[in-house]
C-alpha cells in the first residue's frame, strides 16, 4: 500500500486565506460570542483536494484491527510490540483517531505516564515510518490532533467533575479565559483558585483583603511614583547621574541603578547609611517588616526582594503560627493611570514571568511529582497572587563564578537540576543562576523562577481557546511539533 505524503494534498493558499478570513471573523464575533460558543467555531479545516488519502478507514476496515483484537493488548501496547509493514500501522492509526470511543481509550493511555512523552512520540514515529507519515496522520482532520481537541473538550474542559486544578495538572499552557469559564462552571465564580489555602493564612477572602491592602500601602504608592518617574530616562538621569555611570546595560540603567540601591539598603548596617539611602529614594524606608490586620487577624509582612518590575515580593507570617510563606503578587490588580506600562488584569497575568505563569508552570510539575520546583501551595485570580512557603536556602552558583549571565538550557553546569523539568516536557529558557537554589532542609536544587519556561509535548497538542503559546523573551521556540518530533528522534541517537 502506498503512503500519501500530506504535502500531495495540502492546498497552503487555500488554507492561508480560509485563515485570513477566520482572522477577520473572529475579531467581529469576539463581542458576541461566548466563550463556550467560540469553542465550537468552525475553524476552516485543513483543505484535503479531491483525491484525498485513501488510508482512512472505520477501525473494523483496517487489516490490523483483528491482530488487535487477538492480541488482548492495550490499543498503544499492539502498536508499540507490533512488528509490520509501517503502511499498516499508519492505517491503523487513522482508524483509531476517527473513532471517538477508541481515540479516547488511546489518549488517556498514551498521556497517562507525562514523563513518558517523547519516548511515545519516538515509538509513533517508528512505527509509522517517517515524520512525514507522522505529521500527516497528526495533522489530518481524522488525525491525532482533531481527535485530541474532542477528548479535551468533551473528557476535560465540559466535565464539571474536573476543576481548574485538574486541568492545571494535565498541561500548564491554559489561557485565563479557559480558567475563568471552567471555574464558573464548576464552582458559580470567575476568580479562580488553583491548590489551596493554608488554614493559617485564613480564608480565601482574607487573604484577598489582605493583598488589598498591601497594594494601597505607603510602600506601593512611593514606589508608583518613583517608577513613572524612571520612564522619563533624560530626567532620571539628570537627578541620578551615577545611575547611567554605573550601568551594565544603558537601556537599563534605571532599573540597574534601583536594583543596586535596594541592595545597599537592605545590606546597610549603620541608621545613617539607611537614612542616606531614604533621602536618595524616598519609597525605601517602607521596605521593612510591618503588622498587617485584616479583621481579626494579624499578619507580619515584610518586602524581601527587589520590587523594580510589577510584581511585589514579599515574607508573610500569619500571626500565632510559626509558618512563613512566600508571596509574589501584581502590584496592580486593574487598569489604572497610576504607571504608564500597567495593563488590565488578565493581560499582566498572561504576560512573561508573572504570578500566575510561575504558578502555574510550578503545580503543573510538582503535581507530576518534580521535586525541583517549590511546593506552589495556591494561586488566587481575583488577587493575582501566588502563595509559597518559605525556603531557606543557598545560591548553586560555583564559587569564584562572578557572572550572572543567562544561559539556555543545555549549559553543562545547569542540566541536572533542569533534566526533572524537562522529563515532563518543560524547558527552561530564563537560566540565571539567580534562578536556582539548594534547599538548606531537603538539600533539593530548586529552580525557583519559570516565568519564561516552554511547553512542548507533541502528544497534548494546544486546544483551539484552551490553549495557548507563551511569550519567550529569553530564547529558542520549544512549543513547536518540531521540537517534540526532534527531542523524540534523540532517543535513537542515544540508545
Amino acid at each position: 500500500m502506498k503512503i500519501v505524503p500530506l504535502s500531495n494534498h495540502y492546498n497552503a493558499s487555500y488554507l492561508t486565506k480560509k485563515r485570513n478570513l477566520f482572522a477577520n471573523d473572529n475579531e467581529k464575533e469576539q463581542s458576541t460570542l461566548g466563550l463556550d460558543k467560540l469553542m465550537n467555531y468552525n475553524i476552516s479545516q485543513i483543505n484535503f483536494q479531491s483525491n484525498t488519502i485513501k488510508l482512512i478507514k472505520d477501525i473494523n476496515q483496517t487489516r490490523l484491527y483483528s491482530d488487535f483484537i487477538n492480541s488482548k493488548k492495550s490499543l498503544f501496547q499492539f502498536i508499540k510490540t507490533s512488528s509490520v509493514n509501517p503502511a499498516l500501522i499508519y492505517e491503523f492509526l487513522f482508524g483509531i483517531t476517527k473513532n471517538e470511543n477508541l481515540a479516547k481509550d488511546f489518549i488517556t493511555e498514551i498521556n497517562a505516564e507525562p514523563r513518558k512523552a517523547d519516548e511515545y512520540t519516538n515509538i509513533l514515529l517508528n512505527k509509522i515510518g517517517s515524520v512525514e507519515n507522522f505529521k500527516t496522520w497528526y495533522y489530518h482532520q481524522d488525525g491525532y490532533q482533531r481527535a485530541y481537541e474532542r477528548y479535551f473538550k468533551k473528557e476535560i474542559f465540559e466535565n464539571n467533575d474536573v476543576s481548574v486544578g485538574d486541568m492545571a495538572k494535565i498541561s500548564p499552557n491554559i489561557m485565563i479565559e479557559a480558567l475563568k469559564l471552567k471555574s464558573l462552571r464548576t464552582t458559580g465564580t470567575q476568580d479562580f483558585i488553583i491548590g489551596e489555602v493554608p488554614n493559617d493564612i485564613g480564608s480565601i477572602q482574607d487573604f484577598r483583603n489582605l493583598t488589598e491592602k498591601v497594594r494601597k500601602s505607603s510602600l506601593v504608592k512611593e514606589f508608583i511614583k518613583f517608577r513613572n518617574f524612571m520612564e522619563d530616562l533624560d530626567a532620571f538621569a539628570e537627578k541620578y547621574p551615577e545611575a547611567k555611570k554605573n550601568a551594565v546595560n544603558p537601556a537599563r540603567f534605571a532599573k540597574d541603578f534601583l536594583k543596586t540601591n535596594i541592595t545597599a539598603y537592605r545590606n546597610a548596617v549603620s541608621k545613617e547609611e539607611k537614612l542616606k539611602l531614604e533621602q536618595k529614594i524616598p519609597f525605601l524606608k517602607y521596605m521593612k517588616e510591618t503588622t498587617v490586620q485584616v479583621g481579626d487577624k494579624k499578619y507580619k509582612y515584610n518586602p524581601i526582594l527587589r520590587p523594580y518590575s510589577t510584581k511585589l515580593l514579599f515574607a508573610l507570617e500569619p500571626e500565632g503560627t510559626t509558618n512563613k510563606y512566600f508571596v509574589t503578587m501584581e502590584m496592580f490588580n486593574d487598569l489604572k493611570k497610576t504607571c504608564k506600562n500597567v495593563v488590565d488584569k488578565e493581560n499582566s497575568a498572561m504576560r512573561p514571568d508573572s504570578p500566575y505563569l510561575n504558578a502555574i508552570y510550578d503545580y503543573y510539575l510538582k503535581q507530576n511529582g518534580c521535586e525541583n520546583v517549590p511546593d506552589m501551595k495556591f494561586y488566587d485570580y481575583a488577587s493575582n497572587a501566588v502563595v509559597y512557603p518559605f525556603i531557606k536556602g543557598t545560591s548553586i552558583k560555583p564559587e569564584g563564578r562572578t557572572d550572572n549571565l543567562g544561559v539556555i538550557f543545555e549549559n553543562t553546569a545547569l542540566k541536572n537540576e533542569l533534566k526533572p523539568l524537562a522529563e515532563l516536557n518543560v524547558f527552561v529558557t530564563d537560566c540565571f543562576y539567580e534562578n536556582f537554589m539548594l534547599d538548606s532542609t531537603t538539600g533539593k536544587t530548586l529552580m525557583v523562577d519559570n516565568g519564561h519556561a516552554k511547553y512542548s509535548n507533541a502528544l497534548k497538542p494546544g486546544v483551539k481557546f484552551i490553549h495557548m503559546n507563551f511569550a519567550d523573551l529569553y530564547g529558542r521556540d520549544f512549543v513547536s511539533l518540531d521540537a517534540s518530533i526532534n527531542r523524540a528522534n534523540q532517543i535513537n541517537q542515544t540508545h
